[in-house]
Parts: structure tokens; C-alpha cells; sequence
């Protein structure tokens, strides 16, 4: 999934970062307050490198070791990367 989600966000939004939903973020108080937030699902986190991008913030990745699960299974579906896409078409057809 994560790498269909880079293009999807690269080719709407012409960002393109690494890990946008699988990463941390670490905003200023004021810098997040300065955003208009409107996404309140999955999208929220690719909505908050957009307004960082669009706010000529700089952004910057560290990588981080994603470990193979051990126990568990992942709790996305594939109606959630549904959900993702339709989202991210509204955020891009509103803003």
C-alpha cells in the first residue's frame, strides 16, 4: 500500500516524502495553528505534510525501522485504502 500511496500523493499534490501516514511528526505549536485542517480520518496525516509543503515549511525524514509484526494482524482494509483515496480526491478537488 505505501508505495501506491506515494504516487497517489505525489501525482495530485507533487510531494513526495518516503512515509507520510508511518512516520512522526513534529510540528511548533504556532506552525500547526497556522493550518486550516479539515480531513478527520486517514487523511489527516498526508494532509499535514501538503500544508507543510504549501506553507514552504521545511520537512525533514529520518528513517525509521518498521519491524515485521510478530503477533497481530494489521487492522487496514482495503475499504480503508478506499476511504484514503476518496478523501485525498476531495482534499485535492477542494483545495
Amino acid at each position: 500500500y505505501s508505495a501506491g500511496y506515494r504516487v497517489f500523493i505525489r501525482t495530485l499534490f507533487g510531494i513526495n516524502y518516503h512515509s507520510i501516514n508511518f512516520s512522526f511528526k513534529v510540528f511548533k505549536r504556532k506552525i500547526l495553528e497556522s493550518f486550516n485542517l479539515v480531513s478527520n480520518r486517514w487523511f489527516i496525516d498526508a494532509e499535514l505534510v501538503i500544508q507543510t509543503h504549501r506553507h514552504d515549511y521545511i520537512i525533514e525524514e529520518y528513517p525509521v525501522q518498521h519491524l515485521a509484526r510478530t503477533k497481530g494482524r494489521s487492522k487496514v482494509r482495503i475499504l480503508d485504502a478506499i476511504d484514503i483515496v476518496s478523501e485525498g480526491l476531495q482534499f485535492y478537488r477542494n483545495h
